[in-house]
């Protein structure tokens, strides 16, 4: 299955947690994430990460904007709502940025442990635009432009 093998939108990424070392700081915990470009209903945790791995409680949700209380779908037509908000600081191990502080919608089912949506990747620039295979094309004679095609 392509998942096993590499997939380049499937990330293990660092999430802080509720827990503490000896130093009061918060423990990171591994997710599986998945950068999903297609999303824009918002970035999503599941709930079950949220209290058993990450444990946080459901005081630490936060309730849902006018916006967020819309029903999403999943790429299999099912729908998809969102229960509850938090705020979570997360990384990646080999990357320099901590995003901080940043809103998940809460669902009770998913397929992963997080899910970066479309306005985060665009936002962050954590994935190239497309190219598509346009090209520039036309003459390359001085003081003239090329046209996309």
């Amino acid at each position: 299955m392509f998942i096993n093998k590499g997939n380049p939108w499937i990330k293990t990424v660092l999430v802080l947690s509720k827990e503490r070392n000896r130093l009061k700081n918060s423990i990171p915990k591994e997710a599986k994430c998945i950068i999903d470009t297609g999303n824009s209903q918002g970035n999503t945790v599941s709930k079950d990460f949220c209290l058993q791995t990450l444990k946080f409680t459901e005081a630490d949700f936060k309730p849902l904007t006018i916006s967020e209380k819309n029903e999403g779908f999943a790429m299999n037509g099912c729908s998809v709502t969102a229960v509850a908000a938090v705020e979570l600081s997360w990384f990646h191990a080999s990357g320099v940025k901590v995003f901080r502080d940043m809103r998940f919608l809460v669902l009770e089912e998913t397929i992963c442990d997080m899910t970066i949506g479309a306005e985060t990747i665009a936002k962050y620039k954590l994935v190239n635009e497309p190219n598509l295979g346009i090209v520039a094309s036309g003459n390359r004679q001085k003081g003239k432009r090329f046209t996309l095609q």
